[in-house]
């Protein structure tokens, strides 16, 4: 017996493979990970767009391409 996770789901479950949308073979927790990550990165750039416009100056497109703060410049 595999251990349980959230909801009852089994550890296994998500280590089975899935052939969706007939692309190629994943476990079903990559697949879902995929998904859920491309959803999160779609609204990246509007959100960024979103809050420059609102006057946030201190974001860099360092915030947007690379996801962090750009390096303090040296003195």
């Amino acid at each position: 017996m595999g251990r349980r996770t959230a909801r009852g789901v089994l550890d296994a479950d998500f280590r089975s493979e899935i052939d969706l949308f007939g692309s190629a073979k994943a476990s079903r927790g990559a697949v879902i990970a995929t998904i859920v990550l491309g959803e999160c990165a779609a609204y990246r750039t509007p959100l960024f767009s979103y809050l420059k416009a609102c006057g946030r100056d201190e974001l860099s497109t360092m915030n947007l391409g690379a996801g962090m703060d750009a390096p303090m410049p040296t003195p």
